[in-house]
């Protein structure tokens, strides 16, 4: 039974809603994206009660409409079964040889039109055409009449033609066949022209490239067809064959001659990134790039929301669009705090006894309702992958200059996974990714482990790379790590030191700037502290003997 699948209608695929392959153990499997359910707990897919002897003794040949040759159907060992009433062709099966290449260990079977059904033996996961290797070029496609359809527009031309075992998103599957992909001097892909099959196309690019001399990725016209059984179906296997010899020699994103780079490229001068308004960290980091992450942890409780609002207040003041995405908070509190710090008053004060909407219009203009500010409003806990998409969203559709997150842990602790440790380092290369591909910059916050003995954050300890909590990836893949250092106990409790644990670009690291809270305020600040006055003792002595004549 086949069903929408959920994967392929979230990117705008799936018109036909039948990608989506329902099992009788109410499973489910998408041969177009791999997503998959396994609904009413695991059972084993029933086998055909066929046999592969008994699917040998069928007539060579596959579906009429797609106008493959019997002799083409027997090269590759296709065979069918018609129906009854009919003596049109019902079933078509396609054979799996053994590693060897010389014994079919099973036959896929396809249901026309398109309904897969349980296959009969066992297919494996090699590629269906692998026993008429007998060339050094390879042409691979995403499917079995695909290959067959490209097989005969190529004639006789020394190419080999197969279909990739999971079509364009099954690269892994094919890993375990690179020493034979190896003996090949040149490969072709020739995916779908549609999203998934140009994307997979790039994926098995990048992979083959390591592998073979020459990877070619064929470039289709839709206009006579998306794949290679509609270029032959329409009548164009001269194009066909044009699009084989204008396939260009794919090179790997990434991969740069020396001599493509400009020496005035490299003569521009890295630029100031947005004014931190910390004197000491300004100067240290040289502001809040774009394109860049920026963590900044402590203990609980000793400052660092309260920092990182300052800084996203002054990213505002500066013109530049701000998302903030606080997740410990609502959205009215996060955009209640920016107000209450333009407005130099207390959150809390700010909260239980709010200014008049006169008194208060300026400043929400200012940092709210500006344009360039946004919020997120949730509702509860979010996990990785729904925030990977608002955060896309945030940097791509709305093209914001930076993005405040507030903070990881949470997205963590929400996780329905056992692997914290896996989870984060997932997490912190999508947002890597994120600010490189986009150019947006992140200020995120981090929680420490706890520690005990001696070292207490909650009493102004150092705070070292090694206390993040979870994952080196947050260390790792962060441009610049900042810690905040406050004994809440103490005397000096409204004063915070500031320490630089990694900073990529410019090197330096330590102790950078002291921080003042002042509580009838509620506003953070650089301490500057008060110069005292150098004593002339000379003349102290001379108004002494003065007052004394």
């Amino acid at each position: 039974m086949k069903e929408p699948c959920p994967k392929c209608r979230e990117r705008g695929e799936d018109n036909s809603g039948d990608n989506l392959h329902r099992y009788p153990d109410g499973g489910a499997y998408c041969h177009k994206c791999g997503y998959s359910e396994k609904a009413g707990g695991y059972k084993p897919v029933p086998k055909s009660r066929l046999t592969t002897s008994q699917v040998a003794t069928y007539p060579f040949g596959t579906c009429k409409t797609r106008c493959i040759s019997a002799k083409v159907a027997e090269a590759y060992g296709v065979r069918y079964a018609a129906n009854g009433e009919t003596g049109e062709p019902e079933t078509v099966f396609y054979p799996f040889y053994d590693e060897a290449g010389t014994t079919i260990t099973g036959y896929k079977v396809r249901k026309l039109p398109k309904d897969f059904s349980p296959s009969v033996g066992t297919i494996g996961k090699h590629f269906f055409g692998a026993n008429l290797k007998k060339h050094d070029r390879l042409m691979l496609t995403e499917g079995e009449e695909d290959a067959l359809a490209a097989r005969a527009m190529l004639g006789t031309a020394s190419i080999d033609v197969m279909s990739t075992p999971n079509g364009a998103k099954g690269l892994k599957s094919i890993y375990k066949h690179a020493e034979w992909l190896a003996t090949y001097k040149e490969i072709f892909i020739c995916f779908d022209f549609d999203k998934d099959g140009r994307e997979g196309a790039a994926e098995h690019g990048d992979w083959l490239a390591g592998l073979v001399k020459k990877v070619k990725i064929m470039e289709l016209n839709p206009d006579y067809g998306k794949d290679a059984s509609d270029y032959w179906k329409s009548g164009h296997p001269v194009k066909f064959r044009l699009a084989v010899k204008e396939a260009e020699v794919y090179e790997p994103e990434g991969i740069v001659n020396g001599t493509d780079i400009s020496i005035a490229s490299l003569r521009e001068p890295l630029p100031e990134g947005a004014v931190i308004p910390f004197e000491g960290l300004q100067e240290k980091l040289h502001g809040l790039r774009k394109a860049e992450i920026l963590t900044v942890c402590a203990g609980s409780g000793i400052g660092k929301s309260t920092l990182v609002r300052e800084c996203t207040h002054s990213l505002i003041e500066q013109g530049y669009s701000v998302a903030n995405v606080a997740l410990e908070d609502q959205m009215e509190v996060a955009a209640n705090a920016l107000i209450a710090l333009d407005m130099n008053i207390p959150l809390p004060k700010f909260r239980m006894s709010p200014p008049s909407e006169e008194d208060m219009k300026p400043h929400y203009d200012k940092m709210v309702a500006n344009g360039n500010t946004y919020f997120y409003k949730h509702f509860a806990g979010i996990n990785s992958d729904s925030l990977m998409n608002k955060l896309n969203y945030y940097a791509k559709t709305k093209a914001v200059d930076y993005i405040v997150l507030d903070h990881l842990s949470l997205v963590i602790s929400a996780s329905e996974s056992q692997n914290e440790r896996k989870d984060i380092d997932t997490l912190m290369t999508n947002l890597a990714k994120l600010v490189v591909e986009t150019g947006v910059g992140l200020i995120q916050i981090v929680h420490l482990k706890r520690t005990g003995g001696d070292k207490s954050f909650a009493k102004g300890g150092e705070v070292e790379l090694t206390d993040l909590r979870g994952s080196a990836a947050i260390e790792q893949l962060s441009w610049s790590v900042v810690g905040l250092e406050r004994d809440q106990q103490g005397d000096d409790r409204d004063f915070s030191r500031i320490r630089v644990l990694k900073n990529r670009t410019w090197g330096f690291t330590g102790l950078c700037d002291t921080v003042k809270f002042d509580p009838s305020t509620g506003r953070m600040s650089s301490y500057v502290k008060p110069v005292e006055e150098e004593i002339d003792e000379q003349e102290i002595e001379s108004l002494v003997e003065g007052a004394s004549t």
